[in-house]
């Protein structure tokens, strides 16, 4: 059989990988669940790692341009915050209110991420799918990676949020909510999640993109993050969730190649 570079067993099953000691109990598969799940976030944390580093010169390159996209954009936020929000007094901009206010209370990592981590993971059961799993894991890891940078870089920066009313601009290392404006936190679990997914299995995941670039539209919307805080946050989806993906998406092909 053909061995995955990063996935090397292709037949890992439910029973911990040996076939002959497969538990009948419920207690044995969830045992056997958690295993695999932890074989498979290993697998793609090395394969990530070995990704960026072959690769570490286009790595550079998109560090760089999307830096001198976000610096091009800071100039300009408040005015194209301005042109984005829909603030008027109509029936109109009251309806758009509402659903960027339930975008970003749904759009959080307790809402949208855990609805879809919830949804993939029993699909994954149900089915038995080694790839399903592993597109699982690569969502949750793609929403931690992501995640945890961009709350890190937020601490650190201590940008002022456009509704803060204070003196726009970034304050340093900062614990108070009203500095952490960059980089987007819904934006970058959200796509977190939906670029890994997008990449292994477009079906679900180009419509989890449109509800992600829904969330990210809800914070500018709500007047809580300039568009250079969401377009940053998306740049770090793409620079964790695109290997992520596409190690998964190798993955069943693989093992079709095997079959």
């Amino acid at each position: 059989m053909e061995k995955d570079p990063v996935f090397p067993l292709q037949d890992l099953s439910w029973t911990g990988g040996n076939s002959a000691t497969h538990e009948a109990s419920s207690w044995g598969c969830v045992r056997s669940l958690a295993w695999c799940c932890r074989e498979d976030a290993a697998a793609l944390i090395r394969g990530l790692w070995r990704t960026l580093r072959l690769n570490r010169w286009k790595v550079l390159c998109l560090l760089l341009g999307g830096a001198g996209l976000i610096l091009h954009m800071f100039p300009y936020d408040l005015e194209w915050l301005a042109f984005i929000r829909q603030d008027a007094p109509t029936a109109e901009g009251a309806q758009l209110r509402a659903a960027a206010q339930s975008l970003s209370y749904w759009g959080d990592f307790a809402g949208f991420n855990t609805i879809i981590f919830v949804t993939l993971g029993c699909f994954a059961f149900v089915r038995r799918s080694p790839f399903f799993r592993r597109m699982t894991m690569a969502a949750v890891l793609g929403t931690l990676l992501t995640g945890g940078l961009a709350n890190v870089l937020r601490v650190s920066t201590g940008r002022a949020r456009p509704a803060s009313h204070l003196v726009p601009g970034f304050h340093g290392p900062s614990l108070s909510a009203k500095k952490h404006s960059f980089p987007s936190a819904h934006t970058a679990t959200a796509f977190g999640m939906s670029v890994p997914v997008a990449m292994a299995f477009p079906p679900a995941g180009v419509p989890m993109l449109l509800v992600s670039s829904g969330v990210a539209w809800s914070r500018m919307q709500n007047n809580c993050h300039h568009p250079s805080d969401v377009v940053t946050s998306i740049l770090l989806s793409t620079l964790f969730g695109v290997p992520l993906g596409l190690m998964v998406r190798r993955s069943r092909s693989g093992s079709r190649r095997s079959a």
